[in-house]
């Protein structure tokens, strides 16, 4: 054999040499472990490390048995017997070693047993690495890293034809709020405690994995489905609650997860199952901490539409709002059934998906903050048009709708102000229409800025929600609208018609105009005009249309 040592032709003190020489070139820690001798050599920075007591020491499997974690040190104890044994000449391994500050942290230890004249293991060489600076493993918890996970699964798909199982995604809820609260070392021993708990509640068949900032991922390889996966869960929150007990609560948190089942024959791409289990747990911590969410492939389906939709109004918004538009529907006075002024609506029609209803596309413009520039857009058409109009109808007046986010993230007053100079429209012909929910993120100084601007408020969807008459009041309200809902089954219920009669008898003790929404047919014209609203909108006088088509059908005529 190459290896083989024949006498005199190789001492022990020029393996030293040339092992001293070895330890120079590489970040790597390099080891001679002399059978015969019970003796290990390893070089000097691995003494700063790990608690060895010197570079050269005797007693090498007590030594030893002190730095190897517990549950890593039978197999690498069985690989040294088969070494003296005759029966390997490699030792290749990925373990454990426990460090000075007592953390355990992974190591690749890869050696080559070299022979004496008797063919017997002399000698074993080779080099130490740790892996954690790889990310193959986590220094923190003392886990394998998701690199590593991609090996163990692609080896597991690769070597069963009928594998199967689950990837649980495990999140601590509020870890950004220990971190701040605690710091980084706090942070750390979070981590630490449930890795400690992952590893200790899993089942034999499955192994925990830190993922991510506050992720861990379970992988579980030997066919288990959602029950197993459920009951695991429960076991490792059960073990966190007892924890933060045992603690006295010194660090409270909470965990979450999310779980989608794999196969052989339906995954076998492990960043699909990353990026499924992602939005399991991301459903897990909306619907609020401390579950777990299994991976739905039809709300996943229409989470990704949402995305999508979300990019093409991006795009159309970067693109001068090319397909955005606003449609209008006209508002009439009660009294005289005369045109007085339309609301101004928004319409959108996707290149991918067409006509989207309002009701779809709305709460993604204002979860993804898109609103703020397409309100801008709408103030600018909007009071454009109504100035346009005011040469027909001089005292046309246009609705604007006003998101909470608007509200909320924006200068609002000052981007009206600029359509206003710009336009020279008088500001008493805007209606600024507000949800209920929206009135909520009214400071004073915007108020205040309505009133002195001479701007009209109007609370939509009155008595759906937050208003009542204080709030009118505080906010220097000029009108309510009653909504659909309260009008139609005023038409079908004496009790609910008395409610929207005292809603507008209310309405107009304190001086506020009263417009109903909703009004659809003649027979709900004839019941409710005659309880003297100011305005009626609705499909009986038309539906919302386009700028050429409202003008057409109502400004013209």
């Amino acid at each position: 054999m190459n290896n083989l040592i024949k006498p005199n032709e190789l001492i022990y003190s020029q393996f030293e040499y040339a092992f001293s020489i070895m330890d120079k070139c590489t970040d790597d820690y390099i080891f001679i472990l002399d059978f015969a001798e019970d003796c290990y050599n390893i070089s000097e920075s691995a003494v700063k490390r790990f608690p060895l007591p010197c570079s050269k020491f005797k007693n090498v499997t007590n030594v030893l048995k002190n730095i190897i974690h517990p549950d890593d040190y039978s197999m690498i104890e069985e690989n040294l017997k088969e070494i003296v044994e005759g029966k390997t000449e490699l030792h290749n391994f990925e373990y454990r070693w426990k460090n000075k500050d007592g953390d355990y942290v992974w190591i690749s230890c890869r050696g080559q047993v070299v022979l004496d004249k008797n063919g017997k293991a002399a000698y074993l060489a080779g080099r130490i690495s740790e892996i954690g600076s790889l990310k193959r493993a986590d220094n923190i918890t003392g886990l394998l890293t998701d690199i590593q996970l991609n090996k163990d699964y692609k080896s597991y798909i690769s070597k069963n034809k009928n594998a199967k199982g689950y990837l649980m995604r495990i999140k601590i809820d509020n870890f950004g709020e220990l971190n701040r609260r605690y710091g980084k070392s706090g942070g750390n021993n979070v981590l630490r405690i449930v890795a400690r708990i992952l590893e200790n509640s899993i089942a034999n068949n499955e192994r925990p994995y830190r993922y991510e900032n506050s992720n861990f991922v379970i992988f579980n390889y030997n066919g288990g489905g959602i029950d197993e996966a459920k009951k695991t869960y429960e076991n490792i929150r059960y073990a966190v609650e007892t924890e933060t007990e045992n603690i006295d609560y010194k660090f409270f948190f909470t965990i979450s997860a999310g779980v989608i089942e794999f196969s052989s024959e339906k995954h076998n791409d492990i960043e699909d199952l990353y990026k499924k289990s992602e939005f399991a747990i991301y459903l897990a911590s909306k619907k609020g901490a401390n579950n777990i969410e299994i991976f739905d492939k039809t709300e996943y389906v229409n989470y990704i539409k949402r995305l999508k939709i979300q990019e093409n109004l991006r795009i159309d918004v970067k693109n001068n709002f090319e397909d955005f538009e606003l449609y209008y529907q006209p508002i009439i006075e009660n009294e005289t059934k005369k045109l007085v002024g339309a609301e101004a609506l928004l319409r959108w029609k996707s290149k991918e998906y067409g006509n989207m209803p309002p009701v779809e596309f709305v709460p993604i413009l204002e979860e993804s903050g898109l609103i703020v520039p397409v309100g801008k857009w709408i103030f600018h058409t909007a009071i454009k048009q109504c100035k346009f109009w005011q040469e027909y109808i001089p005292n046309f007046k246009v609705n604007i709708n006003i998101s909470y986010v608007q509200l909320r993230t924006s200068d609002v007053l000052n981007d009206i102000n600029k359509c206003i100079k710009e336009t020279g429209l008088d500001p008493k012909y805007i209606v600024i229409e507000i949800t209920e929910s929206g009135h909520l993120d009214m400071n004073n100084a915007l108020i205040k800025g309505f009133y002195e601007g001479n701007f009209r408020l109007a609370i939509d969807d009155f008595g759906t929600g937050y208003s009542n008459m204080r709030y009118l009041q505080y906010l220097n309200v000029n009108t309510i609208k009653i909504d659909r809902s309260f009008v139609e089954r005023a038409s079908k219920n004496p009790y609910d018609f008395k409610i929207v009669k005292h809603m507008i008898d209310m309405a107009h003790s304190i001086n506020l105009e009263v417009c109903l929404e909703g009004i659809e047919t003649e027979e709900e014209l004839s019941i409710f005009e005659a309880l003297n609203p100011t305005y009626i909108q609705g499909y009986y006088f038309g539906r919302p249309v386009s700028k050429d088509k409202f003008f057409e059908d109502n400004i013209k005529k």
